[in-house]
């Protein structure tokens, strides 16, 4: 079996059966953050549509050596939504979240996705054990599909920072999940 990196290379080629391959192993993940993100189901399945017909055009562009494939294709989705979001406040005449209300609305997500979580489960408690912006930052990344660098933005911190929360924060889940 070919792993997503593999994949996406095969994409760049030419390979119309990697797309296929991909999409039959990521689409229900991504449907999922984009319905997350946009909350209405035929624009999240535009959204998953347009990403993929991305990921085909666009597959030169990745670089195992830089990117993991299945973040460079969220992040591919994600810019999408967001592309669509704003394409839809426009027709509507509404006015476009400032940084602020997005920010407020990422926040909001995270703590749902926290709430969401079973009490008493491994997980939660594991989670409990971090300091709440360091969880933040893990729920961010794994939940929102937020870059490194997005989160340090987002946070207020420097990206050497966040790597190093979201990167300690994953030993320490490792050690007490174990």
């Amino acid at each position: 079996m070919q792993d997503d990196a593999t994949l996406l290379l095969a994409c760049a080629a030419g390979n119309r059966d990697a797309v296929r391959r991909l999409y039959e192993r990521h689409a229900d993940q991504l449907m999922g953050i984009a319905l997350r993100l946009l909350r209405k189901h035929d624009l999240a399945e535009d959204a998953l549509h347009d990403t993929f017909v991305r990921i085909w055009q666009t597959a030169d562009q990745f670089n195992p050596a830089i990117d993991r494939a299945e973040s460079w294709m969220i992040a591919a989705l994600r810019d999408r939504s967001l592309s669509l979001l704003r394409q839809r406040e426009e027709s509507d005449g509404a006015v476009p979240m400032d940084a602020e209300e997005a920010a407020d609305e990422e926040r909001l997500l995270v703590s749902q996705a926290w709430e969401r979580l079973e009490e008493g489960t491994m997980l939660k408690s594991c989670l409990a054990s971090l300091p709440e912006d360091r969880r933040r930052a893990v729920l961010a990344s794994y939940v929102l599909g937020l870059s490194h660098g997005e989160i340090a933005g987002r946070m207020r911190v420097p990206l050497g920072t966040a790597k190093a929360w979201i990167r300690r924060s994953l030993e320490t889940l490792r050690g007490c999940m174990s």
